[in-house]
């Protein structure tokens, strides 16, 4: 995939994003800002999730709000915050819904992180509602045209005698907010996607698309000869009905952004896709992480075929 991405024109380069904290400017946060989700309204402004931490404490990680203020983004201390990582928002019916991982320490060692949800009509009446597995990232919500909620799972290892080796993408379906659950999450079905040798991913946001096909913004991820990590941002789609997913590729590569620091040395090329913004005109922002350590944006042509483009955002 990353060869045929390789060969298309090139994209216009990507921004950094401008993320104030308090007195602080971009340049001088006093944590890691990153892994943010694609904006969205809350009482009529628009906001961004942020996952933020020192630079050498990843355990100690706090989802913030930032509301958009101009042409920077500006933490709001009067919205909630919470011990998540890698945050994610979408809607469904009236609710705002928030989900992220959880670390906590294992008592024979190490970290553990299991996913957690919140639900409210905004962000200030967020109320958690369910938790994912044990050892899950990567599951993500949206809400179908006939009112059941599609679940994108991410199981890791041997679940249930499936050996889904560093991450596979899976998917089920539920009929409410209220079944979201461990045991409806670990009956999701490996969808017709596979990835290669040595290859892994999950999905990071969901959409439905203009003929209810489903559009998944996703990652695509593999070690390179010296170990190092190599994350990139993909989209596929998928019918909902026979789980057949199609159209996987290659949307944007770290070069696509301007430098910044990497939290870890085999962290150089690290994007992670938060989300998709449609224009309007054509064209989508593409939201994400560069290098666990900054967030940016890039203009990008709809990456869906003319009968699948994005909706427009309201």
């Amino acid at each position: 995939m990353l060869k045929a991405y390789e060969k298309r024109p090139p994209l216009s380069q990507g921004a950094l994003l401008r993320l104030m904290v308090g007195d602080f400017d971009e340049y001088h946060r006093p944590y890691d800002a990153y892994n943010i989700s694609a904006p969205f309204t809350n009482c009529g402004d628009m906001y961004i999730a942020v996952r933020t931490e020192p630079r050498d404490k990843e355990h100690r990680t706090t989802t913030k709000f930032f509301r958009s203020k101009h042409d920077v983004w500006v933490e709001d201390p009067e919205m909630p915050t919470f011990t998540l990582q890698d945050p994610t928002i979408t809607r469904i019916a009236y609710d705002l819904v928030l989900g992220g991982v959880k670390t906590y320490p294992l008592a024979t060692g190490g970290i553990g992180y299991q996913m957690e949800f919140y639900k409210g009509r905004t962000l200030s009446t967020l109320e958690r509602f369910a938790v994912g597995p044990e050892h899950m990232k990567g599951i993500r919500l949206v809400e179908l045209p006939d009112g059941k909620i599609g679940v994108f799972t991410r199981p890791q290892g041997v679940v249930n005698g499936i050996n889904y080796a560093k991450g596979q993408i899976c998917y089920t379906e539920i009929d409410t907010l209220e079944y979201l659950s461990p045991a409806t999450i670990t009956q999701a079905k490996r969808i017709s996607l596979h990835f290669t040798n040595g290859e892994w991913g999950g999905a990071n946001e969901a959409h439905v698309l203009a003929d209810r096909q489903l559009g998944i913004l996703c990652h695509i991820a593999k070690l390179d000869d010296a170990g190092g990590k190599n994350y990139y941002a993909g989209i596929f789609t998928m019918d909902p009905e026979t789980r057949v997913a199609t159209n996987m590729h290659i949307i944007a590569t770290r070069d696509d952004f301007p430098s910044v620091p990497n939290k870890r040395p085999d962290e150089v090329n690290i994007i992670y896709p938060g989300g998709l913004k449609d224009n309007g005109d054509g064209t989508v922002d593409l939201y994400a992480g560069l290098g666990d350590t900054s967030a940016g944006k890039i203009c990008i042509p709809n990456p869906f075929t003319p009968q699948n483009k994005l909706p427009h955002a309201a």
